[in-house]
């Protein structure tokens, strides 16, 4: 996978898709208006995105695995295998992000 097609270099499959979401995200607390249960869990998987991206994942473990199944080990500081982060954590972010744009009907 070419790491430079990633959402964390803005370069994702629907990252202008992902922009127009994150203006419906709060700045902080979880998303409450009606219909958006699937908006709210594309929060919650863009923070532990982040978390991998910029931290190594060391902060946001049980949400890595939950949504990206990926293991603590892969994300061991020492040796952290970013070819499987990126195997792993974009698409399942194409997918949120469609899921969140339907609900959302932007798509």
């Amino acid at each position: 996978m070419d790491e430079n097609n990633t959402y964390w270099n803005n370069n994702g499959t629907h990252t202008k898709l992902y922009d127009q979401l994150s203006e419906l995200i709060p700045s902080y607390g979880e998303v409450t208006m009606p219909r958006s249960s699937k908006l709210e869990r594309l929060r919650k998987m863009a923070n532990a995105y982040h978390d991998i991206y910029n931290n190594g994942g060391g902060n946001r473990n049980q949400a890595i695995s939950r949504y990206f199944s990926i293991r603590s080990y892969d994300l061991n500081q020492n040796h952290i295998n970013w070819d499987l982060c990126f195997e792993k954590t974009e698409p399942a972010m194409d997918k949120a992000i469609l899921e969140a744009a339907k609900e959302q009907n932007l798509i």
